[in-house]
């Protein structure tokens, strides 16, 4: 199995999700690059990360996001039709990383041109969501709107600073029941 690990915002490659992902199952190829989301434009970025995708050769894809990283899961998982797993995705970046940083201002028409085509694509069927009820960076009452399924979790924990034992129990549980189990034309969309 090829999973795709993307960082988030001001974020490192090796984040909770990577170790975590890392220690599942020797099957497993992670592949986590280091993004510059400061210098790279969201178009870039977006047409370099699907490549990786769709280069890998293995059959089966996993895109795991964080933050900003899960806005860009969820927008090739729209694209691609491959399952994603994000944590406490950032859906809206046009909103809350110019409030984080200085970003070019093509930057922030990039992100509404990227969410405007991809985020209301997704086929929830495809999606896990974990979100942190501590998080006081995103409000997430738009991500709850528009990804919540049965596999729409809420745990304790930060932004940044999510359980690893738990979310290692519920990685193994989804990729288990989507890739293992086979099950993922089964899940049911509330």
């Amino acid at each position: 199995m090829f999973i795709l690990n993307i960082h988030g915002y001001m974020g490192d490659s090796s984040n909770t999700n990577y170790n975590v992902l890392c220690n599942i199952n020797n099957d497993i190829t992670v592949d986590s690059p280091q993004l510059d989301y400061n210098s790279q434009s969201p178009i870039s970025i977006f047409n370099m990360l699907k490549n990786k995708i769709i280069l890998n050769n293995n059959f089966q894809k996993l895109i795991v996001g964080t933050s900003l990283g899960g806005f860009f899961a969820v927008c090739l998982g729209a694209e691609l039709d491959i399952p994603v797993i994000v944590t406490n995705p950032c859906l809206l970046p046009f909103v809350y990383i110019p409030q984080l940083g200085d970003i070019p201002k093509q930057h922030e028409k990039q992100y509404a041109d990227l969410f405007g085509k991809y985020i209301y694509n997704i086929d929830k069927r495809y999606v896990s969501t974990i979100i942190g009820l501590q998080d006081t960076i995103i409000n997430h009452a738009y991500t709850k709107q528009v990804l919540k399924n049965s596999r729409y979790y809420e745990i304790d924990g930060e932004h940044n600073n999510l359980d690893s034992v738990v979310l290692d129990k519920l990685f193994k549980d989804i990729i288990f029941n989507y890739f293992e189990n086979g099950k993922e034309d089964k899940y049911d969309c509330d």
